[in-house]
């Protein structure tokens, strides 16, 4: 790839000096000044590959300030209150065991992933450390989209990204019920580059490297990214130890554990 972006700019260093000879050619012709005509051919060529650079760099500031932020539908008391006695497990294996389907061993040998395929085909990939400690879970649903498990009320889509102009892209973190389908809270963030979201290398078409995520430090709009004191992040870790089953949680579990015996625990329950 190094290769064809180095052929590219000489091929276009190159065609910039023919047009830049070719100015003052015809300057020349018509009795102009070809040292003006001929840098003003140098300033154009040498600005094209950036052309989009302002346009694009509004646009993201005017999305950012327009779109971008956290916003929480529905807050823990509120859910809490809609279900009260409902008790939650971060680890699918206290919560699905009924629909365990098989371990597949990973590079952590000897721990395996742990595969749940619930009734309505949604796959939960359990993730677990060389020590044989939970980590995470990977949902895969029927459709062949993905996301991460919470506990089995909630769950977290990451990165639904789409074109919104050019180059300029919209990203968008959920965190979904279950249950109920409902989005629990949303934060839509703003980014620009080069090349398409899957892509990898560098487009050779554009040198403008792009702009990066919308600004949290920005005074202006760094209070969207914080709702009751949370931001998506926090937000989502509370959701994990929401109504939590203590016993069997492998987080406070395996801390108070380590914290009394000064090692790993083999067994959480």
């Amino acid at each position: 790839m190094g290769f064809f972006i180095l052929l590219f700019l000489g091929l276009y260093i190159w065609i910039s000096y023919g047009v830049i000879l070719a100015a003052r050619w015809i300057a020349k012709q018509l009795h102009g000044t070809p040292a003006l005509w001929g840098s003003l051919a140098f300033l154009t060529m040498a600005n094209l590959p950036f052309w989009d650079t302002i346009p694009v760099s509004l646009a993201h500031s005017q999305q950012c300030e327009a779109e971008a932020g956290l916003t929480i539908y529905k807050t823990l008391e509120q859910w809490q209150k809609e279900n009260p006695n409902e008790v939650l497990y971060d680890n699918p294996e206290f919560s699905q065991a009924r629909y365990f389907t098989k371990s597949i061993p990973n590079w952590r040998s000897p721990s395996s992933d742990r595969v749940y395929v619930l009734p309505n085909g949604t796959e939960l990939s359990a993730d677990y450390d060389v020590i044989n400690h939970y980590m995470y879970t990977h949902i895969k649903f029927r459709n062949g989209s993905g996301g991460s498990w919470i506990n089995q009320r909630f769950y977290s889509v990451e990165e639904k990204v789409m074109n919104v102009w050019h180059i300029l892209y919209r990203e968008e973190r959920r965190i979904v019920d279950f249950k109920t389908r409902q989005i629990i809270a949303q934060e839509v963030d703003f980014y620009a580059s080069p090349q398409e979201p899957d892509e990898e290398g560098f487009h050779p078409l554009y040198l403008f490297r792009g702009v990066g995520h919308c600004d949290r430090k920005d005074s202006k709009i760094q209070q969207k990214w914080i709702v009751n004191g949370d931001t998506f992040s926090s937000f989502k870790d509370k959701l994990r130890n929401l109504n939590q089953d203590k016993k069997h949680s492998p987080y406070v579990a395996t801390l108070n554990e380590q914290c009394e015996s000064k090692k790993y625990p083999k067994k959480y329950k």
